[in-house]
Formats: C-alpha cells, sequence, structure tokens
C-alpha cells in the first residue's frame, strides 16, 4: 500500500493521484509536463525507488535522471500502526 507524502489541493497531490497510475504500467510514466509559452516543455517522472515512490526529471544537460521528491512510502503490511 502507498502511504501519500501530501497535503491538501497541492501541486504534490496531483502528482500523487497520477503516480497511482504509474505503478500500474511501471516506471517511466509520466506524472506531469510543463508547456511554456515558446512550446518547450519539461516532464516531470515517477518511479518506485526502493520503499519511495519518487518524482525525477530528466537532465539533458547530463543525460541522467534526478530525484526530486519523496512523493509517498510504500507501507510494510506486517509493520504495526
Amino acid at each position: 500500500m502507498l502511504n501519500s507524502n501530501k497535503s491538501e489541493n497541492s501541486l504534490i497531490e496531483k502528482i500523487y493521484e497520477k503516480s497511482k497510475k504509474a505503478l500500474e504500467y511501471g516506471a517511466g510514466m509520466p506524472a506531469l509536463t510543463l508547456i511554456f509559452d515558446d512550446y518547450s516543455s519539461f516532464t516531470f517522472y515517477v518511479e518506485r525507488s526502493g520503499d519511495f515512490l519518487v518524482l525525477r526529471s530528466y537532465d539533458t544537460e547530463h543525460k541522467i535522471y534526478k530525484p526530486l521528491l519523496v512523493i509517498g512510502e510504500f507501507g510494510n503490511k506486517n509493520a504495526e500502526h
């Protein structure tokens, strides 16, 4: 089960909702794309990294994916709450 790291009415909340779908389709699913006035765009992706769901971006200069934010944590089913 995924426990969110979100606040009400936030951008993280919206990304978190999209991230649920990413779990169904696997890593690399776009979670959010920003399109600017000059038609350039910037896409954020989500991936599972260990016990965490992480928002990442692609650094075109260095050609690597950079983690930006932990969106949620997968709870341990055996853990007591």
